[in-house]
């Protein structure tokens, strides 16, 4: 399967990522104790994985709603 990515879905992708960032970004600023970021990109194309993490405070449903 090849997935052709629209450049309008390639700005929402985009937004995304910023959100999810963000988000994490958040956390760990809300976090009273040291806080570890992190993003990764693996390429293997035609598929790019993206995985955001960080040991901050939890996340609730409603932050992602408008994703």
């Amino acid at each position: 399967m090849f997935l052709i990515m629209h450049k309008t879905s390639g700005i929402l992708l985009l937004h995304c990522l910023e959100k999810l960032i963000s988000s994490a970004v958040k956390r760990c600023r809300l976090s009273e104790d040291l806080c570890r970021l992190s993003v990764v990109l693996k390429r293997s194309p035609p598929i790019i994985r993206v995985s955001i993490s960080d040991t901050g405070t939890g996340s609730c449903l409603e932050e992602f709603q408008d994703l």
